[in-house]
């Protein structure tokens, strides 16, 4: 095989790091994005005499090494499988190539691109801790066996556009810059366990056929999973989203988890409130009544950040006030305890404004007002009624206080309702 790449990693990983180590100077290294232990590693390396460069270029039959300093291209069929722990300077391809055995990269360092596009993995491919400090692509390429992307670290794009991963696939504690994974094929296990998403994420179309872990994982932009379909259990337990995920049109598995999932608040604009909107869809489809209402919230939230982005303030109040007042005195329907409160709060309000009258005030009763705030709290409830009768018979009932009294009924009406759907939804009653 006339590949002379592949014939210097042949000799294996202290040859090949020899190499690159002779072709980078010492200040050149400690300019290197790396940790300081790789770089303390990597200095340690002794680079190749002359003689051992002369021996090595004629082992490889080329003139002088000075001709591989040039992108890193490897051609075809490799049976060569440990790439654990190289160095790669330069701009590295393994486009079209087809490792028959397994590849292992575990430890490795691609200090600038490395190319992997339509790349064919018949055997366990191993990336494990690998170190991507460009972009990292494998779009268009097959993992016939285990794929095992663990604690890598991408510091360019990631890009697996349209790939296939045929058994259980790894990325469990890496780190992902752009991760793209449109329309990507996982037809085992996957693990994205513990995985920092540092910049945006797009899983458009993908379709994973086995189970899915995003457990205690961070989107820290956005992440697109429109059109995706989930066909067995899905796990987003633990998961902080900092932006509204994006889940249009996408098909979930009855058994798919957002416990304790962490969203940050809201900026506002329809692309959130339809980002939870959606959400609110799925999981009603789903029959999973309390995400259904956690998202309703999230998406009345939005509305009011929307609301409030309108430039002319006034309007923005005007709009955003009802939902704001919804949000306040119930919780958009979810809470009990704030209807009970303020059904608390306007009795004693009531019962104060209902002292102003003057033949109520001069009662010696002192709890007079109370009573009657109480009872005109429920006018319907025979007692109350009889209550209401016997406190206002004979007397001299003002507009000023029948105003009060019709306002406090249809105060009223409107807390116990709130609190009836607060119970409605705390028992899931359709």
């Amino acid at each position: 095989m006339d590949d002379v790449y592949y014939k210097l990693a042949s000799k294996g990983a202290k040859t090949w790091n020899c190499w690159a180590r002779t072709n980078i100077s010492e200040e050149e290294i400690n300019e290197l994005p790396i940790s300081n232990e790789r770089r303390l590693e990597f200095k340690n390396i002794n680079p190749l005499t002359d003689v051992e460069q002369k021996k090595l270029a004629n082992e490889l039959g080329v003139l002088n090494l000075s001709s591989l300093n040039d992108k890193i291209v490897f051609q075809s069929e490799i049976d060569y499988e440990s790439f654990g722990g190289y160095f790669f300077l330069s701009d590295t391809s393994f486009e079209n190539c087809t490792f028959r055995e397994g590849a292992s990269f575990n430890n490795a360092i691609f200090f600038k691109e490395a190319i992997f596009s339509n790349t064919t993995f018949l055997k366990s491919a191993n990336f494990r801790n690998v170190v991507f400090n460009q972009s990292a692509i494998f779009a268009h390429s097959k993992f016939h066996k285990t794929a095992s992307f663990s604690g890598v670290r991408v510091k360019g794009g990631t890009n697996f556009q349209f790939s296939k991963f045929y058994g259980w696939t790894h990325f469990s504690n890496s780190s992902l810059q752009l991760a793209l994974f449109i329309e990507v094929e996982f037809k085992g296990m996957s693990f994205f366990d513990n995985t920092k998403f540092i910049s945006n994420s797009i899983f458009q179309g993908a379709i994973f056929f086995k189970e899915v872990f995003f457990k205690n994982s961070t989107f820290y932009k956005s992440v697109d999973f429109a059109n995706t379909e989930f066909k067995s259990m899905t796990s987003f337990s633990d998961v902080s989203f900092n932006e509204p995920p994006i889940f249009h049109e996408a098909k979930f598995h009855q058994d798919t988890s957002f416990y304790n999932a962490k969203y940050k608040s809201v900026s506002g604009g329809d692309t959130e409130v339809m980002a939870w909107r959606t959400l609110k869809i799925i999981m009603n489809k789903l029959h999973n009544h309390d995400l259904e209402l956690l998202y309703f919230s999230l998406e009345m939230d939005a509305k009011i950040a929307t609301s409030m982005l309108d430039k002319n303030k006034l309007k923005a109040l005007w709009k955003a006030a009802p939902l704001y007042t919804y949000k306040t005195v119930s919780n958009y329907g979810n809470s009990i305890a704030l209807p009970v409160i303020w059904i608390f709060i306007l009795i004693v309000f009531f019962a104060m404004a209902y002292d102003q009258v003057s033949w109520i005030s001069s009662h010696e009763d002192s709890f007079y007002s109370f009573k009657l705030s109480l009872s005109n709290f429920l006018p319907f409830v025979p007692t109350s009624k009889a209550i209401i009768e016997s406190i206002l018979e004979g007397q001299n009932v003002s507009i000023y206080l029948q105003a009060l009294m019709v306002l406090q009924n249809i105060l009223s009406a409107g807390m116990l309702f709130l609190l009836g759907l607060g119970l409605r939804n705390l028992f899931s009653i359709k």
